[in-house]
């Protein structure tokens, strides 16, 4: 019997040596990095493309710069037309009020950063606001989406930066906060997808 518990004691404890070097095995390839580290990686300011779509045709491309400082990035050159090809029906008063955009705001803000090996990957959350004319009335309009889950990434090395998101939401402000939807015609949402050619 006393034979019996010492060889299921020894072998109790052969497991748990066996379990703990796997552990610290994993911890030892799994990439470690604070979020200093993260942001003095991935902040700076870029030059790149936003390519546009919708669900149904290829919309174009601009060049486009952003800037990169934390967790945010604001994005030049984005109007807010770009959204004119989320309307499907392009005698929408919507569609015309789109095309003609002004004060366009993109923020985006970046999240669930995951470091791998060579990169780093993240989701991101995207706000544009901008102004239209509609009906006579400036209407002052704020679009919202957000990206696939970890669909973004920096690439460290060569200091390569993409992120995506779609605009699926369209709001007018109502002034101290408040919003209210702006128009079913809005029913192709838009994808952004921002690559870099350069980091300065």
């Amino acid at each position: 019997m006393n034979k019996l518990l010492k060889t299921t004691t020894f072998t109790f404890a052969v497991i748990a040596t066996i379990n703990i070097f796997s552990a610290c095995s994993k911890e030892e390839n799994t990439p470690s990095i604070n979020i200093d580290q993260l942001y003095q990686n991935i902040n700076g300011s870029y030059v790149g493309t936003a390519n546009m779509r919708n669900s149904e045709n290829i919309l174009g491309s601009k060049s486009t710069t952003w800037t990169a400082k934390k967790e945010m990035i604001s994005v030049k050159n984005i109007t807010g037309s770009e959204l004119a090809g989320g309307v499907k029906d392009h005698s929408s008063k919507l569609y015309q009020a789109l095309l003609n955009a002004t004060n366009g705001k993109l923020e985006i803000t970046m999240m669930s950063f995951r470091p791998q090996e060579r990169s780093i990957v993240f989701s991101t959350l995207a706000k544009l606001s901008f102004t239209i004319n509609l009906d006579g009335q400036q209407v002052e309009v704020v679009g919202t989406g957000g990206s696939r889950p970890f669909s973004c990434y920096y690439v460290m090395s060569t200091q390569e930066m993409f992120f995506n998101f779609t605009i699926t939401n369209l709001k007018k402000s109502n002034g101290r906060g408040s919003f209210t939807p702006l128009s079913t015609d809005y029913n192709l949402p838009v994808t952004f997808e921002f690559d870099s050619h350069q980091k300065n």
